[in-house]
Formats: structure tokens, sequence, C-alpha cells
């Protein structure tokens, strides 16, 4: 008997011994593992597969660096925005079941859903402008965070997004990511199957993917991954956008999900969606770029992107302290997925997708011969029209200003920040990448004005126009910056001096002062989270004593000059410019509507 036992034993620890061996033979597992430690990142698991087989699975790290777990095929992570291409499938799937009809004008067939959209007699909106992003509405308000949450039913979720759900443009005209569009197709959704979101979800299509420990909500339990940000654990987030981004679920789960799309709507031979749904998620089709013949895109919940010569389509993903991206090739019929409990591990998962798509490439086709063309026309700035986030659209119109050059047969970018593209056309109007197979942007003419179609959306201005802007912008900043400390020292050794303190400098010093704390008080104090934060308050006052003091301060500027002041001249002319420069600033702000913003109210 003794015998036997020692030979179980025996038996047992060469099983284990080379299951572990096997666990880590793989030629990725030590890229992989070398990736991860150099970006420290907790924990992952990580896979390559095909239509119908795993071809590479790993786990690593810890799940939980406190109590030292480890990643195993049990742990969940959370896959954020991947879960919009979960929910665009389920909107698919409605679609096919006679529920809804995704290009149906939305004030028709789900009149409950109250938006504004100024140019709904000739472009109303579609669920389709919000699956692919063209829809013109903002991103969601900060003050949603604050008054609701995961339990909110999506109706009073919407209800209380009402200024956010004014379209900027006509549906259908540009491209603009936002996770507001998804929350309110969820809500759709819910309307037109007349039941919720999360069941009709579970139903159609988590369980038939095999997906049974998928959930939205998901609960504190030994197998859920503990999120991170710089090796601190992050708590789950409790926030309305979950059916856009809190769907938590196993690796196994995320290769069924994959493998559905390899094979075009069908898992382990039943169909779970028709092929052409399938096909329409991949296509992108509202916005003008895709009506003129540049397919290249956003399309409904699916992502594309170039790797090599071959178009994968994905998505990624972030939410608390999680990391995710998925992607597919049916050409090469591969898939790989990626996720990671650590959100600030871009810079990984870049390198682990170089890693793992490294054996799969395809062969450059020859470029088609194109007649010569008048790139001139399209010479000049640009300048944004289209930012996800309303309230920083002013700083980016500044910022993302775009230098148009034509060179020998290219369009040469410039970005006024650094950094220049080469345009390469592949027809009148329609450019490409040198490094990309296929166009991916467009130029347009509208109402005598260029109009630039991309990722972001540009429209032609002058190039004066651009640089005076630009170096306007960064002239006044540079200057208040300056002054600050220079007007700061300057004040402390007068005091420490206890000399007199003219009003001049003392105005001026506060106008700036001012800025910067409310600037400080939004960076530092706001939390989006609470209602009436601190941060928000001391932006909101901040503000309004930056503009009233400016106004001040240029006033008693321009008097010291009339009356031809004795005081040093090359003190007039500091505070003279500073003065001018939070002028300058003051009224843009003003402008824009972002002197007394009221953070708890927008």
């Amino acid at each position: 008997m003794k015998r036997i036992i020692q030979i179980v034993i025996y038996v047992g620890i060469l099983f284990f011994a080379s299951y572990n061996c096997n666990a880590q033979t793989h030629p990725l597992d030590k890229k992989i593992d070398t990736i991860l430690e150099k970006y420290q990142v907790p924990g992952a698991a990580i896979a390559l597969v095909n239509k119908d087989t795993v071809v590479y699975s790993g786990y690593f790290g810890k799940s939980d660096i406190k109590t030292g777990k480890s990643v195993n095929e049990r742990t969940q992570f959370t896959i954020g925005s991947i879960s919009k291409t979960f929910l665009a499938l389920g909107t698919m799937k409605a679609q096919e079941q006679g529920k809804l009809n995704i290009s149906k004008p939305l004030k028709e067939v789900i009149p409950s859903f109250n938006f504004t959209n100024e140019y709904n007699e000739n472009q109303p909106l579609k669920l389709i402008h919000l699956l692919e992003h063209t829809s013109g509405f903002d991103e969601a308000h900060f003050d949603i965070f604050a008054r609701t949450d995961s339990n909110t039913p999506l109706h009073t979720v919407l209800a209380q997004s009402q200024s956010a759900l004014t379209t900027r443009w006509a549906p259908g005209s540009y491209y603009s990511y936002n996770t507001l569009n998804y929350i309110a197709a969820a809500y759709i959704l819910e309307e037109s199957v007349k039941g919720s979101f999360e069941t009709f979800m579970t139903k159609h299509i988590l369980n038939p993917l095999k997906m049974d420990v998928a959930t939205y909500h998901p609960a504190e339990n030994t197998h859920r991954a503990k999120g991170y940000a710089s090796s601190l654990e992050e708590p789950f987030p409790n926030l309305p956008q979950w059916p856009a981004g809190s769907l938590t679920t196993n690796l196994k789960g995320m290769q069924n999900f994959t493998q559905l799309f390899l094979n075009e709507g069908t898992f382990k031979g039943n169909r779970l969606v028709e092929a052409t749904s399938i096909q329409a998620m991949e296509t992108p089709e509202s916005s003008q770029l895709a009506r003129n013949g540049v397919d290249f895109g956003y399309g409904k919940g699916l992502m594309q992107e170039f790797v090599g010569n071959d178009i994968f389509y994905g998505h990624n993903g972030s939410y608390g302290g999680f990391l995710s991206e998925f992607g597919y090739s049916k050409k090469q019929d591969i898939g790989y997925i990626i996720l990671l409990n650590d959100r600030d591990a871009s810079k990984a998962i870049k390198e682990i997708k170089k890693e793992l798509l490294a054996s799969y490439k395809v062969k450059p086709e020859p470029e088609p011969a194109i007649a010569p063309l008048n790139l001139e026309k399209f010479e000049g700035a640009y300048q944004p029209i289209t930012f996800n986030v309303e309230v920083l659209y002013p700083f980016m119109r500044l910022i993302d200003l775009q230098i148009m050059n034509a060179e020998g047969s290219h369009l040469i970018q410039t970005s006024m920040m650094g950094g220049a593209v080469q345009w390469m056309p592949v027809a009148d109007g329609i450019f490409k990448k040198d490094n990309e197979p296929q166009a991916t942007t467009l130029f347009v003419d509208d109402n005598e004005s260029t109009i630039w179609l991309g990722e972001t959306s540009y429209h032609k201005i002058s190039r004066m126009g651009a640089y005076i802007q630009f170096y306007l912008a960064l002239l006044c900043v540079l200057i208040v910056i300056v002054s600050f400390f220079t007007l700061g020292i300057l004040l402390i050794r007068k005091l420490i001096l206890k000399r007199t303190i003219t009003k001049g400098i003392l105005v001026n010093f506060s106008a700036i002062l001012f800025l910067v704390i409310a600037i400080s008080g939004l960076l530092f104090l706001y939390d989006p989270e609470k209602l009436y934060s601190s941060g928000a308050i001391i932006y909101y006052l901040g503000s309004w004593l930056f503009l009233i003091v400016s106004v001040w301060s240029f006033y008693y500027f321009i008097s010291i000059l009339l009356k031809k002041a004795r005081s040093g001249k090359l003190m007039r002319f500091h505070t003279g410019i500073s003065s001018i420069s939070c002028m300058i600033i003051a009224s843009y702000l003003l402008y824009w509507g972002l002197i007394g913003l009221k953070l708890w109210n927008y």
C-alpha cells in the first residue's frame, strides 16, 4: 500500500511539473513576461484564436497584489469600451428580430427619447448615428456622475443629460467618439425589446456564447481581478455608463466572442447573428467620409486598424483600473485578446500586440498608378471642427492647427505642435498615408469651404489666421506664466524690505493668481462624482474673479498710460503686456462660456 501511495505521489509531481513547464514553454511567454515586467503590469490574460481553436493563451502575474492571487483561466477582467461592441451586436440581433431598425428616424420609432436636433427636417437622427458616433451629441456632461450611478434607470440618465443630447452639427456629418451615444443606444434597445438591456444581452448574446460568468455588475468575488493604476488599487466605478463600459468576463468568454466574428456570426456551428449583420458592424456608413467612398473608420461598435498591410477589426477599452483590447482579421483567420488589470499600460498593450501578430503579415500590394492631380487646391491651414468633449473644444481649436503643403506627388501635413505626415492621393480628394494599404481621409468642398474629414474633422482657414491664433495664444500663456513668477518674487521682495507696492503690480498679480487658483481647483480638487465639489466652487469663483480683476488691471494700465505717469518704463511695459494678456485670455474664456462655468450643473 505504501508503495502504491509513493507511485501516486510521484506521478502527481511529474504531472504538475509537466503542467508548469508547459505553461511557460511557448516562445511568446517569455516575451510577454518581459513586457509586463518592463511596464510593471500586475496581471494579464492573453490569447490568439482562429475560427475553431485557441492558438495561444497565457496567464501572467497577479489578479490581486495584496493577497498574491495569480491570474488564471477563471480570472475576470472588466473590458471597458469593448462593451460597446457587445451592445452594437445586441442591437443588430434585435434588428434581425424585427424589433428595431437602425436606419429609421428616432423621433418616429422612439418618441420617448428626448433630444434636440435643429436639422431634423432634412437630417433626422437615427440609431445608426449613435452606433457610429456621428450623432453630433456632446460627451456626457460632468454633473451626470454626481446625479446618477450604475443603479439609475437609463431613461433617468438621459433625462439628466439633455444639455449634452443636442446635436452640434447635422447627424451623419462628422465622426466624434463619445460614450453618451451608447448610453442612448442601450435605452433605445430597452424600449424596442420592451425589457431590460441586461436581460436581453444575457439571453441573446452572452448565454449563446457560453459566457456564463459575464456580468455588467460584477460583485466582489475571488475570481474578479483587482484593477490598478501605477500599482495602486482602483475602486470599481459606479457609473451610469455601465452598458458601454462595465462588462466583466474571463479570457475564455472573450475567446468565444472573437471567434464569433471570425466565423461571421456563428459560434460552435450555431448561428447567433447573420453574416450581413457582422459585415454591417465592420462597415462605416453614416458619415460624410463613408458616403464619399472612404470606408475606413468606426463601424457599429468596431474600429478598424492597420496591422502591417492588413485591416484588423476590434475595439479597446478602459474602465476603472483595467485596460483591454481585442481584434481580428478574417483574411488571416486570426484574432487576439489582451486583458490587463492596469489602466496605465497602453504601451504594454502595444508591444504585446506587436509580438502576438509578428508572424501574421500581409505582403503589400503594388500601388495603382493614378493620373497627376492638382494638390495645390488642398494647401492651407486647417482648424478642428470636432472634439468629443465640447467644453475642451476652445483649447483644441488653438492647439490642433494643421498646415497642408503640396510637395511633388504628396501632401505634407505639419502640425503647429510639431510633427509631419505624408499623404498620398489615391483619387481626387481621397488620400492615404504612405505606410497604409488604403484611403483613410478625404477633402470635400462644403459651402465654398474645404472640409478635411478623418478621425478628426477640420475646416480650411487662412494661414495668417492660423498663425495669429496659435502664436498669440502661446505668447499670452507664456507672458502670464513669466509674470506670475516675476511679479510674485517682486511682491515678496517689497514686503520683506517694507517698500511700497504699487497698485498696478498688485492688481496685475492678483488677476494671474485668481487664474492659477481656478485652474488648480479644477485640476486637483474637482471630483465629478460630488455635485458641489470644492474644486467646482473654487473654479467658479476663481474664474469670475480672474475676469473682474483682469478688467480692473487693464483699466488701470490704460489710465496710467493716459496720465503719462513717471513710474519706471520697464515696469509699466511689464505690467502692461501682462494685463493685456490676462484681458485676452479672460475675454476668450468668457466668449466660450468658460468663465463662471457651473460644473455642478454641466
